[in-house]
Parts: C-alpha cells; structure tokens; sequence
C-alpha cells in the first residue's frame, strides 16, 4: 500500500554537526533549496491509515545557528590546492526532458555523456533520484540548477547512488538533475511515496533512501568514510510525528566514523549521502 507523505517547511533538527566547514556548505545548499526550488519537503500531518510528509520552505533558527557557528569557524584562508579546485559546475548543454512524476508514475531516463534532466513534480511530493552509472569513466556527479557548487553526489565510476530531492514546501513543480559523466546512464525518478518497506538492520556503501516501516523510538547509525575528503550527510523524516512546520525530522553527519543514536518516531524515511559505508539499526 502507497504511504502518502508530506513535504516539510523547516530543515531537520540538527543531531550530529558535520565537521568544519561541512555543515556550513550542506545547509547554505538546504536553505538555497527552501528558497525557492527547495529539496526537502513533505505535506501534511499523519492519518490512522496513511502518514503525510511535508516539503520544508525555510530554515529553522536551529539551522541558522548551526550554519553561523559553523561559518565562524572557517576563518582561515584557503591554501593554494584549495583555491585551485575544480571549477563551479555549469548546467550541461544537453537536455534530456523526463516529463512528469508522481505518485505511481516514476520517470526514467537514459543519456551518454553529461545531461541535464528535467521533470515535472504532480503534487506535495518529493522525489528520489536514483543514479546508475555502473558502465561510466572517469568522475561522475549528479547535482542540479540549485544545487551551486554543492552537488548531490560525486565520485569516480563505477558509481551509483539514490538521493532525495524536492522535500521542501517551497520547491518549484519543474525541476532539473544534473548528470555529468561519461559513458552510458540511467537515471530514475520517483515519488517518496513509493519507497518499499525494509525492516531490520541495513548496511550499504554509497548514497541511499530507505522507509523503516517498522514502528520504533529511532535508529542506531554507524559510519565509516571511504577515504580522505568523504563525507556522510543523514537526514531523517517521521512518518508518524510532525512539528507545525511538517514531519518530525533529524539532521546529523560527519567527515569522520561514528556511531549515534538517533532518537525519532518510526516509521518513516532515512536518506543516507555518502561515498563511504555504512549500517542502520531501528530501534523498538
């Protein structure tokens, strides 16, 4: 059975800071979302038969404070490696249109080489973007025209990942996914709507959108980078708690491995962006 869920008006509560710098950069991309073509939304409260998510249409004080220490902190000036780092992402000149998505009606699209794809949100939803780019070369990142120069996801192929996008209130109908890469790739889109139920522990390497069915008090997650430069963002949505400014929510994450408690109603939605391992544990 589809759960129907809201879209969000706030950025999660933040959990676990991400280390300097860090936290600084993914909510500046979070609030560029709530903005106007926001990422992170669910609607609506929870029924006796369906829980609602809201998509979120501005940062919460909480959030502001955890960008403004964390922007404090980054003071010193940037080395000359830093200052020389690739080029702010520009759109590709190839369009590729996916057309509509909603609720029972993913859209999937297939490129070669770097695309720009766009689609149309049906409805309060928000979207997984599932990326298989197992048969490219070289880097390959997936980002989008609000995303700057803070891209979803990026890494050398192989690569593959699911990311969740469009789960604020404020979130624009038409939207894009950029895909930069080489080689052939499949990118599907859907509704949050349509995620199916896991229960139990999970473990995975990269980038992951999974709806705990199972009611419980949260999740004990655990973290390993895959290297120098990784970074795990984890934000955490209640299918059954809401706030007045949409589903009762959690932010946390880290450049280091960890092990936390997450302490949040389930069931409901876990989106997990990372190059680096990781294992997930509800708890009852």
């Amino acid at each position: 059975m589809t759960t129907t869920r809201a879209l969000a008006a706030d950025a999660p509560r933040t959990v676990r800071r991400l280390a300097v710098g860090v936290l600084a950069v993914g909510l500046l991309a979070l609030t560029t979302a709530c903005g106007g073509s926001g990422d992170d939304d669910a609607d609506g409260g929870a029924s006796a038969t369906a829980a609602a998510r809201v998509p979120a249409s501005a940062a919460s004080d909480a959030t502001a404070d955890a960008t403004a220490d964390a922007t404090q902190e980054v003071t010193e000036e940037p080395t000359e490696d830093e200052a020389t780092e690739s080029p702010e992402l520009t759109a590709p000149a190839t369009v590729l249109a996916a057309g509509p998505v909603a609720d029972g009606a993913p859209a999937i699209v297939s490129g070669s080489g770097p695309a720009t794809v766009t689609y149309s949100r049906q409805g309060a939803i928000a979207v997984t973007a599932a990326l298989d780019c197992s048969a490219c070369t070289g880097e390959v990142v997936i980002s989008a025209s609000d995303r700057g120069g803070d891209p979803w996801g990026e890494g050398p192929a192989p690569f593959t990942g699911t990311y969740l996008l469009d789960i604020m209130t404020s979130t624009a109908a038409d939207r894009d996914v950029w895909v930069v890469a080489e080689g052939p790739w499949t990118l599907t889109l859907a509704s949050w709507n349509e995620l199916p139920p896991i229960t139990g522990p999970q473990s995975g390497t990269g980038s992951a959108v999974l709806y705990l069915s199972e009611a419980g008090s949260g999740f004990d997650v655990s973290y390993t980078p895959v290297g120098e430069g990784d970074s795990v963002s984890i934000r955490a949505y209640s299918d059954v708690a809401s706030t007045d400014s949409g589903p009762d929510s959690r932010l946390l994450g880290d450049t280091e491995a960890f092990t936390e408690s997450v302490d949040l109603p389930l069931p409901g939605v876990v989106a997990i962006t990372t190059n680096g391992s990781w294992t997930l544990a509800p708890r009852p």
